[in-house]
């Protein structure tokens, strides 16, 4: 994707919210994986309202494990999330699923210098 807006425009949903804790397990490609509990803070696009929900990272399953990049900003400030919905809250994609704020709080225009993307 070229900028946020165009991984908005292919996600189901859009949050801005705070990753608060490990929520239990799950599996992303065959590949096991933590859940996370998600304080949303605001609905950019989708959903249905829910305050709180339980996010399923997407991770780079080629190579070598890759970090769980909702592990890696829990007890974090806010960030925005890119999400599928196929029977439960999933990032879109591992490189397209999570982003840092800008400066307002809010999902940026363009992805920032040091995104993977």
């Amino acid at each position: 994707y070229g900028d946020p807006a165009a991984a908005a425009a292919e996600a189901d949903a859009v949050v801005i919210g705070r990753v608060v804790e490990e929520a239990g397990s799950g599996s992303f490609m065959g590949a096991g994986v933590s859940t996370w509990r998600v304080e949303v803070d605001e609905w950019v696009k989708g959903g249905e309202g829910e305050t709180e929900i339980v996010v399923t990272p997407a991770i780079d399953t080629c190579g070598p494990p890759a970090p769980d990049p909702l592990g890696e900003v829990e007890g974090e400030g806010a960030v925005g999330l890119f999400l599928s919905h196929d029977g439960g809250w999933a990032m879109m994609s591992p490189v397209f699923g999570l982003v840092e704020l800008d400066a307002t709080g809010s999902i940026p225009a363009e992805w920032p210098a040091d995104h993977l993307g």
